[in-house]
């Protein structure tokens, strides 16, 4: 743990970075409604005499945002920040080795242009990588209807929606495994019937599943992806069911080319990959997915749920097969220090750490359990049952300590369990401390 200690004096030395990682389209368009009612309030004379005494410029700002700059008009915006993530993963297994890395290193740039067009371009060299995590053009008139297209997290499983900073546990559930990280395509997206539902119809290109890279070499294809999520309550005088979000997601498409390994934790090096396919085996046709999904938040408390069955044709040098997969996993959390919770984003702290004056941030307690089954029928052709296992199941619980809005560390103790596997049976089970530091500005 020695090697953490300068973590922690640098966390100790911070006062206050400002940064939020809220969607950047999202608050251009609240701004813009605010902007509007405002006007719409305050008399003629008044706004006259305010334009003749205050003429508009273009303005740099840092605050919660970032670092943003916007035009006189406003037609113009961009924000410049950073998420910066450092891991260490220690397994008291003694079989796997421990690592301490640099998870994410991704500058942001993101704006809007000509009022109604917005961007991001997001490169990332944590892991010893060179790829572009995000990199997206997008138009948005009406928030109805919005189109976007180039690389991003496609519409399919709920914790993938999650930016990487927003994310509850340091890293994703096993149905992660089963779906897009990021793919190539456009989409049309919109929210309707006053904010009760938001809808998403795209089309991409193939790529394997759980991995920011799409390497056109990798895989190839088409894949339809839509999905529907509604907030039933939102606008209900009953505030407990204003939080309760449920709805559904699925694809379809042709997909070929390499296959991803099922792996735990579902992201990041350093990890137990507890499925492979044998030498040579690709996908090769037909790929789909449905995947219902929950979310719930109330006061301090937030529960997030989602199942995922997906179904693909397999082929290896002789045979061609259909595996089914299922994966599903119940997260929830409670904020001690009774700060509210906010669908798919981190907690905000009310007060920034400030020893001197009592500030200590914000502390959230959590938990998720999750399991994820490969369909017996493939095996032994398509993977070897003393190597890759048939089903995995495992729990996590930790504590998330967020010092500002920008700054949070994280603590998590994971336990997984593997049938299948191994010459004797099952796989050993797996036991792992996980720590974060997280800066994002």
């Amino acid at each position: 743990m020695k090697k953490f200690q300068w973590l922690v004096v640098f966390i100790l030395s911070v006062s206050k970075v400002s940064w939020s990682r809220d969607l950047f389209i999202e608050e251009h368009l609240k701004e813009k409604a605010q902007k509007n009612q405002t006007k719409e309030q305050i008399k003629k004379p008044y706004r006259e005499s305010t334009q003749q005494s205050t003429p508009k410029t273009s303005t740099i700002s840092v605050g919660e945002n970032g670092i943003v700059i916007r035009s006189a008009d406003e037609a113009f915006k961009v924000r410049f920040g950073i998420t910066l993530e450092m891991d260490g993963r220690f397994f008291l297994d003694h079989n796997t080795p421990n690592l301490e890395e640099l998870r994410r290193a991704r500058p942001i740039i993101e704006g809007i242009l000509f009022r109604y067009f917005n961007f991001r371009l997001a490169p990332d060299v944590g892991q010893n990588r060179k790829i572009f995590a995000d990199g997206y053009l997008g138009f948005n008139y009406w928030p109805q209807f919005r189109i976007q297209a180039g690389k991003f997290r496609p519409p399919l499983g709920l914790e993938m929606q999650q930016p990487a900073s927003e994310t509850l546990f340091i890293e994703r559930g096993l149905p992660s495994d089963l779906v897009y990280n990021r793919n190539i395509g456009a989409q049309f997206y919109g929210d309707a019937l006053e904010n009760r539902l938001e809808y998403h119809l795209g089309l991409f290109r193939g790529a394997r599943d759980n991995t920011p890279v799409t390497d056109l070499e990798e895989a190839d294809g088409i894949d339809f992806i839509a999905r529907v999520f509604s907030h039933p309550f939102i606008n209900h005088s009953t505030n407990w069911l204003k939080g309760l979000g449920v709805g559904i997601a699925g694809s379809y498409g042709d997909i070929r080319g390499a296959l991803s390994s099922l792996r735990i934790p579902s992201q990041g090096v350093g990890g137990i990959n507890f499925f492979t396919y044998n030498k040579g085996v690709i996908s090769a046709g037909e790929r789909y997915i449905i995947t219902p999904q929950l979310y719930y938040t109330w006061k301090s408390f937030r529960l997030l749920g989602d199942y995922i069955y997906s179904s693909r044709e397999v082929q290896s040098k002789n045979n061609l097969g259909t595996i089914g997969y299922r994966a599903w996993q119940l997260a929830a959390s409670y904020v001690l220090t009774g700060e509210k919770t906010v669908y798919l984003k981190r907690v905000r702290p009310r007060q920034s750490i400030n020893p001197a004056q009592g500030a200590w941030g914000a502390f959230e307690i959590k938990a998720r359990y999750d399991e994820l089954y490969i369909d017996r029928g493939a095996f032994p052709v398509f993977a070897n049952p003393i190597k890759s296992a048939h089903s995995a199941k495992s729990w996590t619980v930790g504590i998330n300590w967020y010092l500002t809005p920008n700054i949070e560390t994280e603590l998590e103790y994971q336990q997984g369990y593997f049938k299948g596997g191994a010459i004797t049976g099952d796989m050993p089970s797996e036991r792992l401390i996980m720590a974060r530091l997280q800066f994002a500005f």
